[in-house]
């Protein structure tokens, strides 16, 4: 063409195989015309497209790959000359992967940092996002405070329940109806599920009304002592503290709040 991209088209038996289009510079180099410096398309023998393979002015690949002329996966790549990260994009790979009907079934990131997000949908909703962050050993990363969240959602696409395990060995797990954050567990345990040093307390649970109101929330120390808190449409109503180590002069301690909290 008049602006130097070519346009290159093969055929076997008289069904087109390939067809390749490049936009490059005199010297090689990328070409101004285009934002792409060459994208090729391969076609099997009946002719459907099998694969698109795109590289940009920017390094980005874009690798797609048909079935029946279907879209069944799609790869993103940024990688430098020798194959490391680029700085081009926050990202190294990006994954799509359908179904035969053409709905996404997985997507999966690898962020430069090595943080990793595999999202899972079912008919095209999203059902679950894991997101890890571990560097090269299976070790914990300093990229991110925490080593894995897990994320589930029901057929609505409203959130049902999150895991989260931190770098320093605490989990929390929050259950969802509807959407609302109902139930929150801390647990502050060893590799052997015994009391940790980490946190100064063994765990502690939070209560959420159906509006998402705090209304209970038990801990439990180190020591034994447990401490109950109650609310009454999320200001303070009672608390309770019991000695469990009997370190204290008293058994329990109650107080009371009024209607302002």
């Amino acid at each position: 063409y008049d602006n130097t991209t070519t346009r290159l088209e093969a055929f076997e038996g008289g069904v087109r195989s390939l067809v390749r289009l490049e936009d490059v510079g005199p010297l090689g180099g990328p070409s101004p015309v285009k934002p792409w410096e060459r994208i090729e398309f391969v076609y099997d023998d009946n002719g459907d497209l099998e694969f698109r393979y795109e590289v940009r002015d920017n390094g980005v690949t874009n690798l797609q790959a048909y079935e029946g002329g279907v879209l069944r996966q799609k790869t993103l790549t940024d990688l430098g000359p020798m194959g490391q990260s680029s700085a081009e994009k926050s990202w190294e790979r990006i994954e799509f992967q359908y179904d035969e009907t053409g709905a996404l079934e997985f997507k999966y990131e690898l962020y430069d940092d090595g943080v990793t997000v595999l999202r899972s949908y079912e008919g095209g909703q999203l059902r679950m996002v894991e997101q890890t962050d571990l560097g090269p050993s299976g070790s914990p990363s300093s990229a991110r405070n925490w080593e894995q969240i897990v994320t589930t959602f029901d057929a609505n696409g409203d959130r049902e329940f999150r895991y989260e395990l931190r770098d320093n060995g605490v989990t929390i797990e929050t259950e969802y109806e509807a959407g609302v954050r109902r139930v929150v567990t801390q647990e502050d345990r060893d590799q052997f599920g015994g009391t940790s040093s980490v946190m100064a307390w063994d765990s502690i649970v939070t209560f959420y009304d159906a509006q998402g109101q705090l209304s209970a929330r038990e801990t439990i120390f180190d020591n034994g002592d447990v401490n109950s808190f109650y609310s009454n449409a999320g200001d303070r109503a009672l608390r309770l503290h019991y000695d469990g180590d009997g370190s204290h002069s008293w058994l329990v301690r109650e107080t009371l709040y009024d209607a302002h909290g």
